[in-house]
């Protein structure tokens, strides 16, 4: 009788040992698994940072790269003029005005202009991405109408720039958030987020009109 009860107290000992040591390796295992877990979701995090950043750099490249064009043209135009008039933003608007200008009639794309004096504090290079780009994208927009009428207003003053251009209709640029169907889509997206990078730059505003077969794009700073 002893030695059943021995037995008996034994094999339960054994089965509650047994289940123990299940208990503590799954415990062990469901510790290492979330360690392991967390380890691989701070490696994800890390390395999307990483992709982020690397995205950022490429992206800002890309701007500088973009613009580096637009800088040229600036560059090149200085070297055909004497007459300045010694405010380098004043004379910056009147070059890069004067070179779309060309641009525009060499199209034979109608360009109105109406500008006074730019009360605002920007540097040379800003001014040059800001007016360069609008002016390039409107001009672009004209082109793809088709139309031989076709027309571009800018108006420079203060601190206020507005451009008005004809466009395709069928085009809405809001819903599409500015893409084109353009071969160069990716340059004229680089562009208007250069835009957009200079206005926030400086604390500006910016305010877009899709009027059917005209575009509105009016900046404060």
């Amino acid at each position: 009788m002893f030695f059943m009860k021995t037995i008996k107290f034994v094999f339960v000992f054994l089965i509650i040992t047994l289940l123990l040591i299940i208990q503590i390796y799954n415990y062990k295992s469901r510790i290492n698994i979330e360690k392991s877990m967390a380890e691989r979701k701070k490696q994800d995090s890390l390395y999307d940072k990483q992709y982020k950043k690397i995205a950022k750099d490429n992206r800002n490249l890309k701007h500088i790269r973009h613009d580096i064009s637009k800088q040229r043209e600036v560059t090149d135009a200085i070297e055909r003029i004497t007459d300045f008039s010694g405010n380098v933003i004043e004379d910056t608007i009147d070059i890069i005005i004067n070179e779309k200008k060309r641009k525009a009639q060499s199209l034979n794309i109608a360009f109105e202009t109406d500008t006074e004096a730019f009360c605002f504090d920007m540097t040379e290079v800003d001014v040059v991405g800001l007016l360069s780009n609008l002016v390039d994208n409107a001009i672009e927009a004209c082109e793809r109408t088709g139309k031989k009428d076709c027309k571009v207003s800018i108006v420079v003053k203060n601190r206020y720039v507005c451009i008005i251009n004809d466009k395709l209709s069928s085009e809405k640029p809001m819903e599409t958030h500015f893409s084109t169907s353009k071969s160069d889509a990716k340059l004229h997206g680089l562009g208007t987020e250069i835009i957009d990078m200079i206005v926030k730059k400086y604390n500006g505003s910016m305010s877009v009109s899709d009027m059917d077969n005209k575009f509105k794009c009016e900046i404060v700073f």
